[in-house]
C-alpha cells in the first residue's frame, strides 16, 4: 500500500483491487469492486458519489466526487484503528513520494499527507493538512477539463494548501 500510494504504482492498485474479493475464487475486478462498493456504502458513500471501473482510477469511466473523498478521509481519520496506519502510507509534501519536491522549504513542509491523481486534463489531490495551530483538516481537490498546463493547476492547489497550513484561529 505504501508504494502504491507514495509512488502511484497503478499496477499495484489493480492487484490490490483483485485481492479484496471476498473469496479466492472471486479474485477478479468484479469481485474487488463488489467489496469496494459494499465497504463504501457501509461508510455512507453511496453510488451517486462514485463509480469505480478499475483499481487505479485510470479508467475514463471512473467517477468520484470531492465530497466522497472528503467523507472517506474523514471516516478513516475518525477510526483510531486506521488513522495513523493509513496516514503513514500517504506521500508527505516536501518529504517523500511523488510530492517530495512540492512546497519544500515552506511552512507546509511535512504538514500535508496526500494522494495525487493525474491523467490528461485531470488533476486531483486529497488528504490531510495539519494547520499551524495543530488542527487536522481534510481536503479534496478535483480539477477536470482545464486548458492550461497541469503545473499551473498544481501551483494553484499548492497555494490553497499553503493557506490551509497557515490557518490560525483568531
Amino acid at each position: 500500500i505504501d508504494v502504491t500510494l507514495k509512488w502511484s504504482r497503478n499496477i499495484y492498485a489493480e492487484t490490490m483491487l483483485r485481492s479484496m474479493a471476498a473469496t479466492p475464487t472471486e479474485k477478479s475486478v468484479a469481485g474487488g469492486l463488489a467489496v469496494l462498493e459494499e465497504t463504501l456504502n457501509d461508510w455512507g458513500i453511496f453510488r451517486e458519489y462514485f463509480l469505480a471501473r478499475d483499481g487505479s482510477g485510470l479508467s475514463r469511466y471512473d467517477y468520484l466526487s470531492a465530497d466522497a473523498l472528503a467523507w472517506l478521509l474523514t471516516q478513516i481519520w475518525m477510526d483510531p484503528e486506521h488513522t495513523e496506519l493509513f496516514r503513514s502510507t500517504l506521500p508527505v509534501f516536501g518529504v517523500n513520494g511523488n510530492v517530495a519536491n512540492r512546497l519544500k522549504d515552506t511552512p507546509a513542509n511535512g504538514r500535508i499527507w496526500a494522494k495525487t491523481g493525474s491523467m490528461s486534463q485531470v488533476r486531483s489531490l486529497s488528504g490531510y493538512v495539519m494547520t499551524a495551530d495543530g488542527e487536522p483538516l481534510v481536503f479534496a481537490f478535483i480539477v477536470n477539463g482545464f486548458r492550461v498546463p497541469g503545473r499551473e493547476i498544481n501551483a494553484a492547489i499548492d497555494k490553497a494548501l499553503l493557506r490551509l497550513v497557515q490557518f490560525q484561529h483568531s
